[in-house]
């Protein structure tokens, strides 16, 4: 989902300086709130990767699951010696 709301950001606002003064000038709040959550969204997605690996009783989805699961042999790079 995270790459979804990143990719619909880009083509929103990442195309030109001239898309976003049409965005600016036809409805700049509405825009602006886009914006913002778009971005809280983003950080919110990214600070979840670093969370504890359990919570509630429940696995969550993160790095230290990731590293904890990948195959140590083929991704040694990963991994501290």
């Amino acid at each position: 989902m995270l790459g979804l709301k990143w990719q619909t950001a880009l083509q929103l606002f990442g195309v030109s300086e001239e898309r976003i003064k049409l965005l600016n000038r036809t409805a700049s709040g509405f825009f602006l709130v886009c914006q913002t959550t778009f971005r809280d969204d983003v950080f919110l997605a990214l600070s979840r990767l670093t969370d504890p690996l359990q919570s509630a009783g429940k696995d969550n989805l993160t790095l230290g699951r990731l590293l904890q699961n990948a195959d140590r042999d083929l991704h040694s790079d990963f991994y501290r010696t």
